[in-house]
């Protein structure tokens, strides 16, 4: 009786081990899968975040060249805007592209196209497009031209030019 229960705590240890490897490697499988997911989605908002900057700094170059907006000369296309952090560094670059739309020989708006990469990761970029247009003359509520005196009694809903 001695000799045929031999083995069987061996067996059974063997079949724990077994089924605590098989839990220890899902569970650690899942760990990797989730941490690989977090760092793609970050690339991912780091690239929408840098392609939101080149539209920023294009807007900026825009208002500081207003010939751009009334004869469409020194548009700059395509431009590569290089995104830094102080701290870290280069995060990232966006490339623009710009296509003014002209009306009567007149830049009407500029349509921009703006593809941000992450440094950490280039597989993941983002695109975002923009309408940037020239104030319309819709915005203001009086158009004249002359001087004019608003007294206390007067309501303004809106600015004058």
């Amino acid at each position: 009786m001695k000799n045929e229960s031999r083995g069987v705590t061996v067996m059974l240890v063997l079949v724990f081990m077994g089924i605590f490897l098989l839990l220890l490697g899902t569970i650690l499988s899942y760990t990797m899968t989730q941490g690989r997911y977090g760092r793609a989605q970050y690339a991912r908002e780091q690239a929408v975040n840098i392609a939101e900057a080149g539209l920023e700094y294009y807007r900026w170059f825009l208002a500081h060249n207003p010939g751009i907006m009334v004869n469409g000369t020194g548009l700059v296309s395509p431009y590569v805007y290089t995104a830094s952090d102080p701290e870290a560094g280069t995060i990232g670059t966006a490339a623009m592209t710009a296509t003014a739309n002209l009306a009567c020989g007149v830049v009407q708006s500029v349509d921009l196209v703006s593809v941000g990469k992450s440094s950490s990761t280039q597989q993941y970029e983002r695109t975002l497009l923009a309408r940037y247009m020239r104030p319309s003359v819709a915005e203001y509520s009086n158009l004249l031209n002359a001087n004019v005196w608003a007294g206390a009694d007067r309501v303004i809903s809106g600015p004058y030019f």
